[in-house]
């Protein structure tokens, strides 16, 4: 979810802070990052991908392109391209966001 919501920060941080609000946190997107990531370490779910699978086994173009094509890509706040996404997965391996 990170990755998902630091890609899109241009097109969600608006809607980002009013559910600051909600969550009585700073009313910044970072906030909410912070939050999210505070309670993924709570629920013990792993940081990347490569914790829990072997990534040298993931075939990115062909992951890529089965994303672009699903139709739930086109509900995305930003729009994708397959070399975003792309990059994407190779960030949630990493760890990196974006």
């Amino acid at each position: 979810m990170p990755y998902v919501l630091t890609f899109n920060k241009p097109s969600i941080q608006n809607k980002i802070i009013s559910i600051c609000d909600y969550l009585n946190l700073n009313k910044n997107f970072d906030s909410f990052l912070n939050w999210i990531l505070e309670l993924r370490n709570n629920l013990n779910i792993p940081h990347k991908l490569s914790d829990v699978m072997d990534c040298n086994k993931i075939d990115l173009d062909e992951l890529s392109l089965m994303a672009f094509e699903d139709p739930s890509t086109g509900g995305n706040p930003k729009k994708l391209s397959q070399n975003d996404l792309k990059a994407m997965y190779k960030k949630s391996i990493s760890g990196e966001l974006f």
